[in-house]
């Protein structure tokens, strides 16, 4: 087995960071082999794409080899569109969204929406997403809207009852994909 290197993209607002500490920590007590990232992004509570853009760009360039990024709400649409508009500087191995918000018209109104164009652009890795169906922070409608523009053969989509995410953690296919304990 492979190490794995994990970079965790935690979700934004007020005590975003710790609220998502806990995924890190049940992922990092089942991890077989390797480590996680977890940076806490500026400024959380009012999330800004460039700033975010350039801490997620060192993280990943202080990573040697490959990397899987995980990434949840608002983190995981940064991610999204920084690798659609970008070209990444470490070789990414499989992309793992959970609850991602659709920014744009119909979804989130915030300054940092993709054009149509970037939604055609391919992704370095396969994708999985995740979302669940009573999330109150990113609504179900979300993840009705970001996944028509990704039908690609290499993506994934799950939905889950429920908003606990320690325990729809625990059920996803990203546990046995990051090689971890049984």
């Amino acid at each position: 087995m492979t190490e794995a290197t994990v970079l965790f993209i935690q979700g934004g607002g007020a005590g975003a960071y710790e609220e998502d500490h806990r995924l890190v920590e049940d992922l990092s007590s089942r991890l077989e082999r390797g480590n996680i990232i977890y940076p806490k992004m500026p400024d959380e509570d009012n999330p800004d794409y460039d700033s975010w853009k350039s801490a997620i760009a060192e993280e990943l360039t202080g990573i040697s080899g490959g990397v899987l990024l995980v990434a949840h709400s608002v983190g995981a649409f940064i991610v999204l569109k920084y690798l659609l508009e970008n070209e990444p500087n470490r070789h990414i191995t499989g992309l793992f969204f959970i609850a991602t918000p659709f920014v744009g018209a119909g979804g989130w109104e915030l300054d940092m929406a993709l054009d149509a164009a970037a939604y055609k652009r391919p992704l370095p890795a396969p994708v999985f997403f995740y979302h669940g169906t009573a999330d109150e922070i990113v609504p179900f409608e979300h993840w009705r809207f970001t996944k028509r523009p990704f039908r690609r053969p290499f993506s994934e989509r799950s939905t889950v009852a429920g908003i606990n995410w320690i325990t729809i953690w625990r059920k996803l296919p990203v546990i046995s994909i990051l090689s971890l304990k049984k």
